[in-house]
């Protein structure tokens, strides 16, 4: 089961060696927050040899900068 952690632990991990050959994939889906709100929800997440690391962006600009710091890496967007 995947590890949910801070997003900053998550671009930490990303920079190790041993999650350079690891699939980071990308989903993004709408939800409804507690106030009935629809929010755009990005999860973020990392299959390194041994575990599975999971990160959620609420916010659209944070999710956007994130993926602009994965450009190099392995990356797969599911819609």
């Amino acid at each position: 089961m995947a590890q949910q952690i801070e997003l900053k632990e998550f671009l930490e991990l990303v920079k190790k060696e041993y999650a350079a050959k690891a699939q980071i994939t990308i989903k993004t889906n709408l939800k409804v927050n507690a106030k009935g709100k629809t929010v755009r929800q990005t999860k973020f997440k990392l299959r390194a040899p041994k575990h599975k690391y999971t990160t959620i962006v609420d916010s659209p600009t944070r999710a956007k900068q994130v993926k602009q710091v994965l450009t190099d890496k392995n990356v797969v967007e599911i819609k």
